[in-house]
């Protein structure tokens, strides 16, 4: 468990000489100048944090707070290449540190050790960046964009792995899809994870997994006869279903479960599909439009560990990630600029990560342990309390007290009981809500 002592710790690297060496290092600082590394950083990383859309002459008042006036024209001069590589290396080295909670769980998640939802999510970047961050070819050439991957753990809070990619990079190949986990755990993910090599070395760690079937998944039964589960489901007048069943050419043994949509989330999905594949230039194949009417999941875990509904749960446990990835690009302004300067637009990526992650560990120490917190909210408080922060990085005795004034102003970031459409933490304490859902 992370205390307010060492999450102090951690916050006060940004007022650290390391920070000036990664400066020097980069080429961002060559002489004595009116922006050292840290004030620089504590700029951009605070004002950002406290306005994610500050412009030029708000950041200016906040580099007089991090003890270095330096004017407009001043900040924007230094949005360059170098800047750009200086930032990504302290993200980098900020990175290595884990900030998580040992709050007390219940409900679905208590059966696990951790439970760890894997995810990506883009940014899109200026075309002239295509040589930093390619992100594949698209409908006017090559794009650039940045690729997050993130392994979340929703016992402890914490960030267990986020790793910056080129675009272009599949998610399968990013080093939180290789993660080792410990016994008793269990990885959630999207079909663009599904690899049954690598579900069947989960299975041999005792790692449960939970995955969506893919449309065109091959499945047999324990004879060894393929089955056409797609067709029965479409046929079928039951509205769940559960069969012991073996995935793929390498019959993985598995558990299938799948849950009728109603006709609203049907139309969502097919609605999903059509857009998605609209980007790609391809056309959905019947198979996966008859997919759009169910959920299907397929999982390791057994009947006696895990119920149905819970099951389905775990599946809808995933996304709160997604979740977690709005937070960042609608309230923390991840991929939002006021430039249309192609380094300032990335060294904005690389301060809004640091200050999402502050905002982030922050939050594990205020909320983590409410059941009904929202993150939500709970940025926000950190957001309101930026100048607090910069002000205590100054004085590091005082930035223990700063972090538990704020954790006291997140008591009230909580989230309130529905009926009809029951919260995560609701389903999480009462699975059978589930089937409330449409």
């Amino acid at each position: 468990m992370t205390s307010v002592t060492d999450l102090a710790s951690v916050l006060q690297e940004l007022n650290s000489a390391e920070v000036d060496e990664l400066a020097r290092a980069s080429g961002f600082v060559q002489r004595c100048r009116k922006f050292s590394g840290r004030s620089f950083v504590q700029t951009v990383v605070m004002g950002w944090l406290h306005n994610p859309a500050s412009s030029l002459s708000e950041l200016s008042s906040w580099s007089y707070l991090a003890g270095k006036g330096v004017s407009r024209q001043g900040v924007a001069q230094r949005f360059n290449a170098a800047a750009a590589v200086f930032l990504q290396a302290v993200l980098e080295a900020w990175l290595q540190q884990w900030v998580g909670s040992e709050a007390e769980v219940s409900g679905v998640v208590s059966k696990f050790r951790s439970v760890h939802v894997v995810d990506s999510s883009q940014v899109e970047l200026p075309q002239s960046l295509v040589s930093v961050w390619a992100g594949g070819s698209g409908h006017s050439g090559a794009r650039a964009a940045l690729k997050l991957n993130v392994d979340w753990d929703l016992v402890s809070g914490g960030l267990q792995g986020l790793e910056l990619s080129a675009g272009r990079q599949h998610d399968q190949r990013a080093e939180v899809a290789q993660q080792v986990y410990e016994a008793g755990s269990v990885r959630l993910t999207d079909s663009g994870y599904w690899s049954l090599q690598q579900l069947a070395a989960l299975s041999r760690q005792h790692v449960g997994w939970v995955i969506p079937l893919k449309a065109d998944a091959c499945v047999y039964d324990e004879h060894g006869h393929k089955l056409e589960w797609l067709a029965w489901l479409t046929s079928t007048t039951a509205d769940q279903f559960e069969a012991n069943v073996y995935a793929g050419k390498a019959k993985l043994p598995c558990r299938l479960c799948a849950r009728r949509l109603s006709p609203e989330a049907q139309a969502y999905h097919r609605a999903y599909l059509d857009r998605q594949t609209a980007k790609h230039a391809r056309t959905p194949s019947p198979r996966q439009y008859a997919l759009c009417g169910w959920l299907v999941v397929i999982t390791n875990l057994a009947a006696d560990h895990l119920s149905l509904a819970e099951v389905f749960v775990l599946a809808r446990l995933r996304w709160q990630i997604e979740k977690l990835f709005d937070i960042w690009k609608s309230d923390g302004g991840l991929d939002q600029s006021r430039s249309h300067q192609p380094w300032r637009q990335l060294c904005e990526v690389y301060a809004k990560l640091l200050a999402l992650l502050i905002q982030h560990w922050c939050s594990l120490l205020g909320v983590w342990q409410l059941p009904d917190r929202s993150l939500r909210q709970a940025y926000r408080v950190v957001r309101d309390h930026a100048s607090l922060l910069l002000w205590a990085l100054s004085y590091p005795t005082h930035l223990a007290t700063v972090l538990t004034y704020i954790q006291s102003a997140m008591l009230t970031c909580r989230m309130t009981a529905r009926r009809k459409k029951p919260h995560t933490y609701q389903l999480l304490a009462q699975p059978d809500l589930i089937w409330s859902l449409p």
